[in-house]
């Protein structure tokens, strides 16, 4: 629907307005009053001025309304619901069609230019709140799409928080101490069977299972055993993987997770140099592992489980 606005002499409104609404019937279309207050014109080259002024500001004006218009649309399309743009609360036919002068925003004893000033200024705060509900609109339509795909994910990269529940996790012992750690291992769906068969052989030259020769033989009893620096800890090497371990937690169309302990770290002994003693170190083996799944294209997904998560995730998609 459009409209057009008329100006009419101030010399009989009432019958110049009844005069144009015999010449309009109804099946051309409807006439309204646009009741407009007498405003403050001042001189002939304010008004001069002015209007050179109005053109720029009709034009930007109208490109804010229309940006406004656009943006309503295209909302209306994304949420599949037809929503009519209002004035105010007011529903754009209605607020023209029986349209007030706002005097306390415009007060009509103000000179011309100081309107258009309000007017102008009004529309470019309305504009810049625009900008801003935009920008909010789409940071949160990007949060929205990444729950979404966080929730919907393969076990390769989704929260484990949204999918692993009290009943899966009560199945599970998981250990972190200071010797041990349980992993989860995401494994693509084909490379399971080579999995099973490999996995306490994963990372097979971490750790050094290597010592003093402790045996029992009792002819040796009573001589000097090799210590310290004297001791190739890393002469017999092992998967930090504890036998018997591997465990699958859950599968879907993509892949399998499967939880396993490894052994997480290795104390080094230190030792006498002479007169200096150097100090024992501590090896961790879990960035080794990982570098061993890595390359069998293995996932070690780092989780810790939170009990609360999932209502979290469920939480923050209802809000979105």
């Amino acid at each position: 629907m459009s409209y057009s606005i008329v100006s009419i002499s101030n010399g009989g409104p009432d019958n110049a307005i009844d005069q144009l609404k015999g010449a309009c019937n109804n099946d051309i279309g409807e006439m309204f009053k646009f009741e407009v207050p007498s405003l403050m014109v001042g001189t002939l080259d304010s008004l001069m001025n002015l209007s050179d002024e109005m053109n720029k500001t009709d034009h930007i004006i109208e490109s804010i309304v229309r940006k406004i218009e656009k943006t309503g649309a295209e909302l209306s399309a994304a949420s599949g619901k037809k929503a009519e743009l209002t004035v105010g609360g007011v529903p754009s036919k209605r607020y023209i069609q029986q349209f007030n002068w706002d005097y306390a925003k415009y007060p009509n004893r103000r000179p011309l230019k100081e309107l258009v000033s309000l007017i102008s200024s009004g529309v470019s705060a309305i504009d810049e709140e625009l900008k801003q509900l935009g920008t909010s609109y789409a940071d949160k339509t990007q949060k929205l799409a990444d729950a979404k795909r966080k929730k919907s994910g393969s076990l390769l990269t989704t929260d484990l928080n949204d999918i692993l529940g009290r009943d899966t996790m009560r199945g599970i012992k998981v250990h972190d101490t200071e010797h041990l750690k349980t992993v989860f291992v995401a494994v693509p769906r084909g490379s399971e069977e080579d999995f099973h068969a490999n996995a306490e052989s994963l990372g097979d030259d971490l750790v050094g299972y290597g010592g003093p020769d402790w045996h029992r033989d009792g002819r040796d009893l009573g001589q000097a055993v090799s210590y310290g620096s004297l001791v190739d800890r890393h002469q017999k090497r092992g998967s930090p993987v504890v036998p018997g371990s591997v465990k699958l937690v859950k599968e879907d169309t993509d892949s399998f997770l499967f939880t396993l302990t490894i052994l997480k770290s290795q104390y080094e002994a230190g030792y006498y140099d002479g007169d200096d003693f150097q100090p024992g170190t501590k090896v961790d083996f879990l960035d080794g592992f990982e570098k061993a799944c890595r390359a069998k294209r293995y996932v070690v997904r780092e989780f810790e489980y939170d009990p609360t998560q999932a209502g979290k995730s469920a939480l923050i998609l209802e809000e979105l």
